[in-house]
């Protein structure tokens, strides 16, 4: 199975395997590389060839309070009720989830992935 890559990306775990293990200077080795020297100094300061994960570290609602999304949490943990439906129970409670459609759950898959990490036998 290949490694998949984002279309900037100079370098596969291989590669990286390789810059790690080399004993050549910087500069010989991001020629053989064809990358930056910073590059391979990045490379050669980590244990580990895999990727760092990107994004947020923390993954929080831009509109609710935390205080707010434990309870929208507790309440579908007690319910057990799919997402759409704890949205539009709670709508009167929670003005703030009338931007959110019911009927688009993207929008709202902050609150499944809450959900999931607080309870990881959510489902």
């Amino acid at each position: 199975m290949g490694q998949i890559l984002h279309a900037n990306a100079r370098t596969t775990e291989a590669i990286r395997r390789e810059i790690l293990n080399s004993k050549e200077s910087i500069a010989k080795a991001a020629a053989r590389f064809n990358v930056n020297p910073k590059t391979i100094i990045k490379w050669r300061k980590r244990e580990d060839t895999k990727d760092l994960p990107m994004g947020p570290k923390k993954i929080k609602s831009t509109v609710l309070s935390e205080a707010e999304e434990m309870a929208i949490v507790a309440f579908r943990n007690l319910t057990n009720l799919p997402l759409d439906d704890v949205l539009y129970s709670l709508q009167d409670t929670y003005t703030e989830l009338d931007s959110i459609k019911p009927t688009s759950m993207p929008e709202a898959s902050w609150l499944f992935c809450i959900a999931k990490e607080r309870n990881p036998y959510f489902y």
